[in-house]
């Protein structure tokens, strides 16, 4: 459910389909198409969805933030070497967090990276933070009220 409960998303195979309130129809009578779309998760204080594709033969995957009702795509960032991708929305909607589970180049090893999008600012700016291969990052939590985060790392 969006913020506001106006809008309802459900995922599909290679597409994310939303549905208004309160006569649940789908929104402008068809569905986002979003090649391999494996997750969504919707802004806990603006119509903004965001959304993670995988890689696929030669494209990236990609990170998308979309303003609803226009489906306008406000946001992306492509990722490449990508294993999984966990999104976290801070309590606030200033941020959105991408736990970004990466393979190095050799593929038999993992890193992680956290892609932080600044939803309020303007452009929405994006800053990486990368751990490195050894450190093994067990948890990603915002803090309730506020905008810092905390990481269980270890080697």
């Amino acid at each position: 459910w969006s913020h506001d409960d106006k809008f309802l998303a459900r995922l599909n195979e290679d597409a994310i389909s939303v549905y208004g309130t309160p006569d649940m129809g789908l929104l402008d009578k068809r569905s986002t198409k979003v090649p391999g779309v494996r997750d969504i998760a919707w802004s806990p204080s603006d119509n903004y969805l965001a959304y993670w594709a995988p890689e696929i033969e030669n494209s990236p995957a990609r990170v998308s933030l979309m303003e609803f009702p226009s489906r306008k795509e406000i946001r992306q960032k492509a990722l490449y070497s990508v294993a999984d991708i966990r999104l976290h929305w801070q309590r606030a909607g200033n941020f959105l967090c991408c736990k970004v589970d990466r393979l190095t180049k050799s593929k038999k090893g993992q890193f992680t990276n956290f892609e932080l999008f600044r939803a309020k600012a303007k452009n929405i700016p994006i800053e990486t933070l990368e751990y490195k291969e050894k450190d093994t990052i067990t948890a990603f939590a915002w803090e309730p009220v506020g905008s810092r985060f905390g990481v269980i790392h270890g080697d």
